[in-house]
């Protein structure tokens, strides 16, 4: 994938409702950031208010780590609320981390600081071909500055260039690396890149 056309996401005003068991503080999980963890999904595509909490003999408890199969035992239980976005070329409402590649949203969260003040009121992030984010009007990995790239056009509207380049802090052929550029719209890896 050396070249993906950039959308824009906006929120959809619904949202999905999932169970979540942690696993406990003592235990990494081998194959995950973090420690183990379990969703199942119990309702999509409702508003943030039609739910209720399970009882905790309900069978949709997640009882396994999603990333690597342990058991969870007497973990800790919650439930997840995430707001579904829409903007996808499928025209499926997702969360923001399972957007696909190409991805552009506002970071909204991020408008209430003092930091991060962009002139056109969007704290843009980009879903990169690697599967992470990127946000360009935060900091650069070998600078402080914010923004940490210098951005042109309209993210709404697709047409947003960012230069220099888009860096990571990770070395080549580290699994989080990308090494590309945004140039009107279009995401291009450069040839070190994971993509």
């Amino acid at each position: 994938m050396s070249e993906v056309r950039t959308f824009w996401c906006e929120p959809a005003g619904r949202y999905r409702h999932e169970l979540v068991v942690l696993g406990s503080d003592d235990r990494s999980c081998p194959k995950a950031f973090g420690m183990c963890c379990a969703r199942v999904v119990i309702a999509n595509e409702v508003s943030d208010s039609e739910w209720a909490w399970p009882a905790d003999d309900d069978p949709r408890w997640p009882t396994h780590c999603d990333d690597c199969g342990a058991d969870l035992g007497e973990g800790s239980r919650g439930m997840s609320h995430p707001e579904l976005y829409r903007g996808a070329p499928d025209g499926v409402l997702r969360r923001l981390a399972e957007m696909p590649v190409g991805a552009t949203w506002d970071a909204t969260w991020w408008h209430r600081g003092e930091r991060y003040k962009p002139p056109d009121d969007v704290v843009l992030v980009v879903k990169l071909p690697n599967g992470h984010d990127w946000m360009p009007d935060g900091p650069a990995a070998n600078s402080d500055k914010i923004p940490g790239w210098t951005r042109t056009g309209d993210p709404r509207q697709a047409n947003v260039t960012a230069r220099p380049s888009i860096g990571s802090p990770w070395p080549p052929g580290h699994e989080r690396y990308y090494h590309g550029f945004l140039t009107d719209g279009l995401l291009k890896a450069c040839g070190d890149s994971r993509t």
